[in-house]
């Protein structure tokens, strides 16, 4: 069994921290699905803490110019700031939790 975080942006949902925990204590793998936007201190350090099976995160863009055009917000650089954090968890930890990157590309 695992469970997946997701539906809209996980980071919201009010019980986000006891979830993790939860799942830490009754030892059920779980991921995040995310767009990185809301990543702060407090949730890299529960990742660190608690890692996770992997990570997802939608990248709506690749650069500033087609993310903006996407999502409307200037937030590409702060989702490339939250892939490099959690890079750095992973190698620091030596723990092998996947961090998957998906790309939406329109014509």
């Amino acid at each position: 069994m695992e469970l997946n975080l997701t539906g809209g942006e996980p980071l919201l949902f009010p019980y986000f921290e006891k979830i993790i925990k939860f799942c830490n204590q009754e030892n059920i793998p779980y991921s995040i699905n995310t767009n990185a936007t809301l990543w702060e201190g407090k949730h890299f350090e529960l990742i660190e803490r608690y890692p996770p099976l992997g990570v997802m995160i939608s990248l709506d863009g690749v650069n500033e110019e087609t993310y903006l055009a996407m999502r409307g917000k200037p937030y590409f650089n702060k989702v490339l700031d939250t892939i490099k954090k959690l890079v750095k968890i992973k190698e620091k930890l030596k723990k092998k939790f996947y961090i998957d990157i998906f790309l939406l590309l329109q014509k």
